[in-house]
């Protein structure tokens, strides 16, 4: 099975850097404009192992549950969404 690093960009992109394991390692990077398009591309690549990385921490998941309260846009791991939570409850 082969692996695929997704991050959301600063920009709102989605960039995705797929491994391919053969006698050497190839890598290509491609960005989405949206999450409409990645779930097309998932959707057809099904071979290959998504690994979502959180935006605020950086931590790799296999799927990325929680809205950013920040911008209420950006998918986020869900440890800073209960983090973000609880800093928004206590005024922080």
């Amino acid at each position: 099975m082969n692996n695929a690093y997704v991050e959301t960009l600063s920009t709102g992109e989605i960039l995705v850097e797929v491994q391919v394991q053969k006698k050497k390692i190839e890598a290509y990077f491609h960005e989405f404009k949206n999450w409409q398009e990645f779930k097309d591309f998932k959707k057809e690549n099904n071979d290959i192992n998504f690994i979502m990385i959180c935006p605020s921490c950086g931590t790799k998941h296999e799927r990325l549950l929680a809205l950013s309260r920040k911008d209420n846009k950006t998918s986020i791991c869900d440890d800073c969404g209960t983090k973000e939570a609880l800093e928004e409850l206590s005024g922080i």
